[in-house]
């Protein structure tokens, strides 16, 4: 039996509030064979939880209300001795063996960096579902890989994207003209993982440009060319 078939009666949930990162992720998970539900929230997560009661929940760091971790140890309570564990993946881009030893105690399997590599994650799936401990931080998740499956190549990803960029780019200018940089930085953190994702290599490096141009102590006329650079090559993505 292939491992695609092998997971072909799994349950999996997806929690994410990044439209595109949802997307893209639960599209993966489906060409592997997973079923998938999938909600933006720790909130809505619980309530599916009990009602789909999946092998496996992928979920982001950064959601509204609860966080990642806080929906982990939330979880893991559920899983009752007697019970079937639930497997726990967090993808974040914001890695770090602090975060990591977090996540782990929290009940998490391990930790995927965003931008998710398909490969890598179908490689963590084959690992889980044969009961081996995933090598969910190795480098290699981090090559450029080519696989004619992956479902960042689809036109219904990209025009996603173009939609997000289209919609979020007058809000990201307007953020930084009224100087709310907390703000701004969330919309880029999003733009940068769609960018990511849908392998645009250009506008990702702009948006990290423009990122660390918000820094303390803002350099003002640096923010000013970052973001410039940067408006300019998204222009060219939605022609």
């Amino acid at each position: 039996m292939t491992c695609d078939q092998q997971q072909s009666a799994l349950r999996s949930l997806v929690v994410e509030d990044h439209l595109v990162s949802r997307r893209y992720i639960t599209e993966a998970l489906r060409r592997c064979g997973w079923t998938v539900k999938h909600c933006r929230s720790a909130e809505e997560a619980l309530k599916l939880y009990s009602a789909w009661n999946p092998q496996l929940v992928i979920s982001d760091l950064r959601l509204p209300g609860a966080d990642g971790l806080e929906l982990a140890e939330a979880l893991d309570q559920r899983n009752a001795p007697g019970n079937h564990k639930t497997l726990m993946l967090l993808v974040t881009a914001q890695t770090s063996p602090a975060l990591e030893k977090q996540a782990r105690a929290a009940g998490f399997t391990g930790v995927l960096r965003k931008p998710l590599k398909f490969a890598a994650l179908r490689k963590v799936l084959s690992e889980l579902k044969a009961g081996k401990v995933p090598r969910v931080n190795d480098k290699r998740q981090f090559a450029a890989y080519r696989d004619e499956s992956d479902p960042r190549s689809t036109a219904g990803l990209l025009n996603l994207f173009r939609a997000e960029l289209s919609q979020r780019l007058p809000e990201l200018e307007s953020l930084l003209l009224d100087g709310c940089l907390a703000e701004a930085e969330a919309v880029i953190h999003q733009l940068t993982a769609s960018a990511a994702i849908c392998d645009n290599r250009a506008l990702e490096l702009r948006l990290r440009d423009v990122n660390a141009a918000c820094r303390q102590p803002v350099d003002v006329p640096r923010l000013a060319r970052s973001f410039a650079r940067f408006h300019r090559c998204a222009r060219y993505v939605l022609q």
